[in-house]
């Protein structure tokens, strides 16, 4: 028979395997650690956390598992598996436990950039540094995104391919180290064609043209 049956088996308990103790921290220190408070604020806000004395719903469990494995991936572990099991804690009850099974931290070594034809992928890795700075290279999905955005793409756009788009980040584990491969679009580059200025009354053109500071062939 079934132990546990959906609409039915009280679930009496929920607990965490494999997370770190509750901590304050600075709000500005990026750490890495995966707490109950933040798992647990984080299914709350999606609405799929399980109360004590809640009916059992296997639904909402594979959601749970789901979701806390997102969550686990964002904040650096892109190798978590998590899993859920129930115990019988009396007639027709049921302790509910989530196991988080977190893996290596997903450090990042280096970047393949593909897509690129004018621009070098060292130049651009250049830039991200350049962009980032000092911050430790974890890959967290929606972080790494924006800063990829933020530091390529806008560099990109310096360079006047303002049309660019970041298509794909993947994570990619090595033997000897983890890489991110980001495949990008440069489009096409603009620049300046020919620079006219009509209504000149007050200005000479040669004036104007030096205020401007471009001339034609300039990247835009």
């Amino acid at each position: 028979s079934i132990p546990f049956e959906d609409g039915k088996t009280v679930v009496n308990d929920v607990g965490f395997d494999g997370l770190d103790a509750d901590f304050r921290r600075s709000t500005n220190e990026r750490t890495y650690f995966l707490t109950q408070e933040d798992l647990t604020k984080h299914l709350r806000d999606n609405r799929i956390f399980v109360t004590n004395d809640e009916t059992f719903s296997g639904g909402k469990v594979a959601q749970i598992v789901k979701a806390t494995r997102e969550w686990a991936i964002e904040s650096g572990y892109p190798n978590v598996r998590v899993d859920a099991f129930g115990e019988v804690a009396g007639k027709n009850e049921m302790r509910l436990t989530i196991s988080i099974e977190r893996g290596a931290l997903g450090t990042v070594s280096g970047f393949d950039f593909e897509g690129n034809e004018k621009v070098s992928g060292v130049e651009l890795a250049t830039a991200f540094d350049e962009c980032v700075g000092a911050e430790p290279r974890v890959y967290q999905p929606r972080f790494v995104r924006h800063l990829l955005q933020k530091c390529v793409i806008g560099h990109l756009v310096q360079r006047g391919f303002i049309k660019s788009k970041l298509l794909g980040v993947e994570y990619r584990r090595g033997e000897d180290n983890n890489k991110i491969r980001v495949t990008l679009d440069e489009g096409v580059r603009f620049r300046f064609g020919t620079i006219e200025f009509k209504g000149v009354t007050v200005f000479t053109e040669a004036q104007l043209r030096e205020m401007f500071g471009q001339k034609s062939g300039d990247i835009v």
